[in-house]
């Protein structure tokens, strides 16, 4: 004979206490079949159809646990969307040390002509230019330590939450237990309590260990924090260069522009609103240059006083202002010798302008 069943761990004992009592017939075996009971002991979670069985007052208490349960997960989410944070921050540190980069080679093209011309307040700016990129640098490793050290936090955070939300499964389970035991459901005795408390406990101790961790790395995130925004506050303070660096790269954003595209797009300037007004500019000098010159004679006022700038110029700022110079003037005295002349305007003016180069040719040679 074989009785085969999922019992109870007590009912068993006392079926196979009164068995042994018995006579057995010759050729007859009595097997109790205690497999589903020994599993349901092992286990620490309990059936929905245990569950199912409970009344009002009992579900409160699984409810509640389903609440922190609930809880868990939010915060699971929370954390995983901080990691996702700390991950554009790491971004954002990658595009600070290419503008770093950008800034030395900035400072290293400036520090070339700087060489070639030995004028004093040329070799004075580029050694400002050098000194500020490598403070820009410095900031920007700090920057990206920290952005390391911070996705190594926020990992360590969505670790404690996924074991947040496993401590939580596990006092769900006990609680369901607990309903049972206090609804006196037969039911609840064929668990064993000491695992699902063993399992809450496990899951504790784990979640303990993995939020300490967290706490830690925490605590060097923030130093290194501390360490970059200390190191951006001297960067920015006063006395400090200001405006030297990427704010050479700022006073002169169109000139960068032509210079190289690439390094401009990456110290943040806006090359095609640039480009814009560069061409919008450009038209307006042609337009006004047809109205005095003619077709022929428009592309000489262009690049007559940019030459003699050229050769007379040891520095871009000079070189503007020259090249501007050479232009007003030989507008100006070509209206006025053409007006006494009784002559066209346009073949003046670029006569004018030829000898101002010619003039400044001399003048280099000497």
């Amino acid at each position: 004979m074989r009785c085969s069943g999922s019992w109870t761990v007590d009912r068993l004992g006392r079926v196979e206490r009164a068995l042994s009592d018995l006579p057995s017939p010759t050729g007859v075996e009595v097997v109790v079949d205690a497999s589903g009971a020994q599993s349901q002991a092992k286990s620490s979670t309990v059936s929905e159809a245990d569950v199912g069985r409970l009344g009002p007052e009992q579900e409160a208490l699984v409810d509640q646990a389903r609440q922190g349960q609930a809880g868990a997960r939010d915060a699971l989410s929370r954390t995983t969307l901080g990691l996702q944070q700390a991950r554009n921050e790491e971004n954002t540190a990658k595009a600070d040390q290419q503008a770093a980069t950008a800034d030395q080679k900035v400072a290293d093209a400036q520090q070339r002509v700087a060489d070639d011309s030995r004028a004093p307040d040329a070799l004075e700016k580029a050694r400002q230019l050098q000194e500020r990129a490598k403070a820009h640098k410095q900031v920007a490793d700090l920057h990206v330590d920290y952005a390391n050290k911070l996705i190594d936090e926020r990992k360590a955070e969505v670790q404690a939450a996924e074991q947040h939300v496993k401590v939580a499964e596990a006092r769900v389970e006990w609680s369901k237990l607990q309903a049972l035991e206090q609804a006196n459901n037969p039911d609840a005795g064929k668990y064993d309590a000491g695992r699902f408390q063993t399992a809450v406990n496990e899951a504790q101790a784990d979640l303990d260990k993995t939020a300490k961790k967290a706490q830690d790395l925490e605590a060097r995130a923030t130093a290194a924090r501390q360490r970059w925004e200390d190191a951006q506050r001297g960067l920015r303070a006063p006395g400090s260069s200001d405006e030297i660096g990427t704010g050479a790269a700022r006073r002169n954003r169109l000139v960068l522009a032509l210079m190289s595209a690439d390094i401009a797009r990456t110290v943040g300037i806006d090359v095609a609103r640039l480009d814009l007004l560069y061409l919008f500019a450009f038209a307006v000098t042609v337009g006004l240059g047809l109205r005095y010159l003619g077709v022929l004679l428009m592309g000489s006022l262009i690049i007559i006083p940019a030459a003699t700038a050229k050769l007379l110029a040891r520095s871009l700022t000079t070189m503007l202002s020259v090249a501007v110079a050479v232009a007003v003037v030989s507008t100006l005295a070509g209206e006025w010798v053409a007006a006494r002349l009784h002559s066209a305007t346009g073949p003046v003016i670029i006569t004018i302008a030829a000898g101002l180069f010619f003039v400044g040719s001399i003048a280099r040679r000497r």
